[in-house]
């Protein structure tokens, strides 16, 4: 069974940054907008996923150290 490849989240963000790039370019179609969108949107979603568990670990460590 082939292994899943895992992203960094600094190779997601820095996808999402060209997705936002294409949006700004002249070479914008009806069609591609659509696709370009959703995986815009897929990826600002796992972003913000990735950002909300490492805050939630932070906040773990600190009630660690706060109660120490």
């Amino acid at each position: 069974m082939p292994s899943k490849k895992v992203e960094s989240f600094e190779g997601k963000l820095q996808k999402l940054e060209e997705v936002v790039a294409w949006f700004e370019s002249d070479d914008v179609t009806l069609e591609q907008s659509m696709a370009k969108f959703e995986d815009g949107m897929k990826l600002a979603q796992e972003l913000e996923k990735e950002l909300t568990e490492v805050e939630n670990r932070i906040q773990v460590i600190k009630q660690k150290f706060e109660q120490a």
